[in-house]
This record gives structure tokens, C-alpha cells and sequence, in this order.
């Protein structure tokens, strides 16, 4: 692994571990694209303690079968974030997750205690994710 990559998920576990033990203080807001389409927007700059972790962004389209959520944040914690703020939104259960690349700041919420979270779809990823 290349240093910097290192270092990125050095600072990405360190941010998501304090994210997970406790609650969480960074707030994460849908915004309304169009009827049917929203996003969260993470804190400019590196993972860290101040941040916890949410430094990227996350979109979700509310279908008539359920919902689709892009990207699932950095952290179990920001993860659940993520669906509270979802169910905020519209009670459809959510069908899939699209994981658009392999950096944990973009999976990592789709993981609930180190499982993965419980959806009625599934998961999709291209294959250089993993």
C-alpha cells in the first residue's frame, strides 16, 4: 500500500472510530435536488476527530419501488446518520447501495458494527472497488 493511502486510512479509522463510540455531533442534512433525488454534503478536508469523519458526500433517489442510495459516508455512525435523515424524507425501504469507489469515506457507513448493513436490495460495486 502506498504511503499516503496509508496515512488516508489511518486517519479515516481513527476519525471513524471516534465517530462510532460515541454520538455524533456533525449533522447530516438532506438537501432536495428535484422530488425525487437528495444529498448530503460531508465537511471539506481530511478525515479526523473534528470532522468525524464526514468529509464526503452521499445522494439517495426515492423510487416508487424504494430508494437508492449512492455512497454511504465514512462511518457506522455516519451511516445510520445517513438513513435516519433518509427515513426523514420518505418511509420506502431502502432497495440498493451504490458504492461509487473503493475509499472507506464512500462504504464504510454501509456497515453497521463491522456487518453490513441490513437493506432489502443489495450492494453494487465495480469490481476494481475491492
Amino acid at each position: 500500500m502506498r504511503p499516503a493511502l496509508r496515512l488516508a486510512a489511518a486517519a479515516l479509522a481513527a476519525a471513524s472510530a471516534f465517530a462510532s463510540a460515541q454520538e455524533l455531533k456533525s449533522k447530516v442534512v438532506p438537501v432536495k435536488v428535484t422530488d425525487r433525488v437528495w444529498f448530503v454534503q460531508g465537511q471539506p478536508g481530511m478525515a479526523n476527530a473534528a470532522n468525524e469523519g464526514y468529509n464526503s458526500n452521499a445522494g439517495f433517489v426515492v423510487t416508487d419501488e424504494g430508494v437508492v442510495v449512492i455512497d454511504a459516508l465514512g462511518s457506522p455512525a455516519l451511516g445510520e446518520a445517513l438513513l435516519a435523515a433518509i427515513r426523514k424524507v420518505t418511509p420506502k425501504p431502502v432497495k440498493r447501495v451504490i458504492v461509487t469507489h473503493y475509499h472507506a469515506d464512500h462504504f464504510y457507513g454501509s456497515h453497521r458494527s463491522g456487518r453490513p448493513a441490513r437493506t432489502s436490495g443489495r450492494t453494487s460495486a465495480h469490481a476494481s472497488t475491492s
